[in-house]
């Protein structure tokens, strides 16, 4: 019994040690991704982490450890492929810290069973974080743009830019390769359905149209498919 419990607090040393090197390993990385523009560099990055993952492989629950090794692989080169894969690789060790110490003993059944299910989902993510398209959104003499909380639920794949899109401007949007309804009939307001949740979006009286790759979206009714191309832009003009 005794060396039971020798142990038990031995092993949770080590997961605590675990997470002490993710956290740190997690700040760099985030460092790291703002500059991050090379293939060459994302591995020496993902070299880091390897090290860790074998050095705790016994610490860090086996499909947390899997799915950490999936998104260290670079789906696609150039900045915009390793941007997405900074943001997954990024949540898989978040989500591997959130863990750490495990569970064990009797719980242990029921906990790996939430973690297949937690892997399959997971992989659902990883697929659409790196197959997510990109808008670029330009401001052609409007009111700053905000985008920021502009859809109720949290879809895997979209991020919009947290800053407002000022006069002159443009900033990047990731979105998943989806099918968006826009109505743009109701003057000054354009509303968005996607997956059956309708958004309306005020764009103000000066506004005298929006392109979208080129063709003019005001005064129309369309569906736009996101997955038609990996990058698209919108530019909305005002007076």
């Amino acid at each position: 019994m005794a060396t039971d419990q020798i142990r038990g607090g031995e092993n949770k040393r080590e997961r605590k040690k675990a997470r002490a090197a993710l956290l740190a390993f997690l700040k760099r990385l985030r460092k790291a991704c703002k500059v991050m523009d090379t293939a060459e560099t994302w591995s020496d990055c993902v070299k880091e982490l390897g090290a860790l993952l074998q050095e705790y492989q016994l610490q860090i629950p086996g499909v947390n450890l899997q799915r950490l090794k999936s998104a260290m692989q670079l789906g696609e080169p150039g900045r915009a492929g390793i941007k997405k894969a900074c943001k997954v690789l990024q949540l898989e060790v978040e989500r591997a810290i959130d863990i750490l110490p495990a569970a064990g003993g009797l719980a242990s059944a029921l906990v790996g069973g939430l973690f297949v299910v937690a892997a399959l989902i997971a992989a659902a993510i990883i697929y659409v974080e790196r197959t997510a398209v990109d808008i670029v959104i330009v401001n052609n003499g409007c009111s700053p743009i905000r985008l920021a909380g502009g859809f109720p639920i949290d879809l895997p794949g979209l991020h919009l830019p947290s800053e407002a899109i000022p006069s002159g401007s443009r900033a990047v949007a990731q979105v998943p390769r989806i099918s968006v309804y826009v109505d743009a009939t109701g003057g000054d307001r354009v509303a968005l359905k996607v997956l059956g949740i309708t958004r309306p979006f005020d764009l103000g009286r000066r506004a005298t149209q929006i392109h979208w790759d080129g063709r003019p979206l005001l005064g129309q009714r369309t569906t736009l498919n996101l997955a038609s191309q990996p990058q698209h832009e919108l530019v909305v003009t005002c007076r």
